[in-house]
């Protein structure tokens, strides 16, 4: 409730222009969002806009100290609201042994009394919804992933991963079918990868690394770059060490980047039954 207040405080029509790319009324042909779903949406974005513009603008070039400041400014904010409730949060070793077991892999540890706590400032970037059963959360959220994608397009917000989490497989499904809906329309399409297949997917963050960084040390990328392991009649083809094919369109076609070129007409003599 304390972000809602925040949220509350912020006109939504003195937000930037360039934060307002993002269209909130439809999600596909068939769909469009009802107002309470706009509204969600226009909270998060007065929320994003506070926190990576007004309290301190986001660079590019930001690292994580600049973050963690980010952080401490936001809470000293919110603790000058409510600090008796502020105090209170936070992950204690008493409280939930097993989560803070795990957290305290991700988050320095301090010492409160008796007690090992893992400060609320951690967590101090969250925002929530709360959405009754059947009211179309689902497609709040994947209106919010494009909202986000559009935001990190014009480097207003960091480029982070998005990742989606839900204590039952039929809800997986449930939004897999709405991405479906959403991509029939939508200019940039939103896909879906199994966490587990990540690592595949996921070759570095130039924002992070420089190109040569990632090009070198990526085990995924110096496989492909090995021309004599390519699969199919890629493996054959005597152009294999100049051309080596579509690795992209392999792995999309395939699953397999390492798979023949999908798109390619050339059919080489080796290959030739």
């Amino acid at each position: 409730m304390i972000y809602q207040g925040i949220a509350d405080e912020i006109e939504f029509n003195t937000i930037p222009k360039e934060w307002q790319k993002t269209n909130l009324n439809t999600f596909s042909k068939e769909i469009t969002l009802f107002d309470y779903q706009q509204d969600a949406l226009k909270n998060a974005l007065k929320l994003l806009h506070y926190y990576f513009n007004s309290l301190q603008k986001y660079d590019e070039k930001d690292d994580e100290l600049l973050n963690i400041e980010r952080k401490k400014k936001f809470f000293n904010e919110i603790w000058r609201i409510e600090r008796e409730l502020i105090d209170t949060l936070g992950i204690i070793n008493k409280k939930n042994k097993p989560l803070f077991n795990k957290l305290k892999q991700y988050y320095p540890v301090i010492k409160e009394r008796v007690h090992e706590k893992i400060h609320f400032l951690n967590f101090i970037n969250r925002m929530s919804f709360w959405m009754a059963t059947g009211s179309g959360k689902t497609i709040v959220l994947l209106k919010l992933i494009e909202l986000l994608d559009n935001l990190k397009q014009s480097d207003l917000i960091p480029g982070n991963d998005i990742l989606i989490l839900t204590h039952r497989e039929d809800l997986i499904c449930q939004i897999k079918k709405h991405i479906e809906e959403f991509n029939k329309t939508a200019e940039r399409k939103i896909k879906a990868w199994d966490l587990k297949k990540y690592d595949d997917v996921k070759c570095g963050n130039v924002l992070k690394q420089s190109l040569s960084d990632i090009w070198y040390s990526n085990k995924d990328l110096e496989r492909m770059r090995n021309s004599s392991i390519l699969e199919g009649k890629c493996g054959v083809c005597g152009y294999r060490e100049v051309c080596g094919g579509c690795r992209g369109r392999a792995y999309a076609a395939t699953g397999n980047y390492m798979a023949e070129e999908p798109f390619c007409a050339y059919i080489p003599p080796e290959a030739a039954h």
